[in-house]
């Protein structure tokens, strides 16, 4: 079955490379020149920059209205709240808001970006990126069989987190009911 294709427009700040390399998300890959692989859940998107604020996407317009606009955040108007910012004011802010223009703040799944931000600790982000994807391959992985921590806060982790440099002893139950403990 081909995909859909939809081309859309986005006249607000919206940068590819700055946001695959932002640290948020490490699940994009460069495919070929101005082509992202977008992995988000369970969804995988195509993206290419045509050029002039104008995108391809291998999806349907019902799935990138109903998905991929929320998750870039195409609603929220990025220029205007860098504008907003007063230089004398806030110096630092207002630099950095011109530097990093384009980056947007993704609506990530909130589970996946518990596990990178446990895993980023101590790596750098080609590591996470890394293991990311060998948690994502491995057709044995389910949530509860990487990281699982029992209701004593002393926790404990699957063998797969720890080949995966996870790291126990937080706090707090993080398994959801039915998961298996970890002793």
């Amino acid at each position: 079955m081909e995909r859909q294709q939809t081309i859309i427009h986005i006249s607000d700040d919206f940068d590819m490379e700055k946001i695959a390399d932002s640290g948020q998300c490490f699940r994009w890959e460069k495919t070929e020149p101005d082509t992202f692989r977008i992995i988000a859940g369970r969804s995988c998107l195509y993206m290419k920059a045509l050029g002039e604020d104008i995108y391809a996407l291998d999806c349907s317009r019902q799935a990138f209205e109903g998905f991929w606009q929320d998750y870039f955040d195409l609603k929220e108007n990025y220029g205007r709240i860098r504008t907003g910012i007063d230089p004398a004011e806030d110096p630092f802010l207002f630099r950095a808001a011109r530097a990093e223009k384009g980056i947007r703040i993704l609506r990530q799944d909130p589970w996946e970006m518990l596990i990178t931000f446990i895993i980023s600790q101590n790596r750098n982000i080609p590591a996470i990126r890394r293991s990311v994807e060998l948690l994502a391959e491995d057709d044995r992985f389910e949530r509860q069989d990487l990281l699982c921590f029992s209701g004593s806060g002393s926790g404990g982790l699957s063998d797969r987190g720890r080949a995966e440099g996870l790291q126990a002893g937080l706090p707090g139950q993080v398994c959801e009911g039915g998961g298996r403990s970890c002793q």
